[in-house]
């Protein structure tokens, strides 16, 4: 057994190429496993993570980030969504933020995947960060 512990991100990293080393040698056995904090600590059963999201403004956009975020069971625990006027193209933009909680036992290299295909399909950027 080897114990891992680092930022959120780093263990992402890992996951995934864990997860990858399964799809490329299925005869090799690896198990990777999320330990739960002890019992004695305050410590919540959820990740809660902030999300980003950036694209030219649409009457969709939100509306496809709440059926993604419906479809992962994913609980908001906050969302905001504003307008603006980009200075470099003049392009109307959306900016949408959302504080989500994850089950502490989700993979999140795959949910992160996941995000950026379904925000890459409707031209939008993303970001994801660990809220503190």
């Amino acid at each position: 057994y080897t114990y891992i512990q680092g930022p959120w991100d780093g263990i992402a990293k890992i996951e995934a190429f864990v997860e990858n080393y399964q799809k490329a040698h299925p005869n090799h056995y690896t198990q990777l496993e999320r330990l739960k904090p002890a019992s004695n600590t305050q410590a919540s059963p959820h990740l809660a993570y902030q999300i980003e999201i950036t694209g030219i403004s649409n009457a969709h956009n939100l509306s496809h980030v709440s059926v993604f975020c419906n479809q992962h069971e994913l609980t908001l625990l906050g969302i905001q969504s504003s307008q603006y006027q980009s200075s470099v193209t003049g392009d109307n933009m959306q900016q949408i933020r959302l504080e989500i909680a994850m089950d502490f036992d989700a993979n999140l290299a795959e949910f992160r995947e996941q995000l950026l295909l379904m925000c890459d399909s409707y031209n939008l950027d993303v970001v994801i960060e660990p809220m503190r």
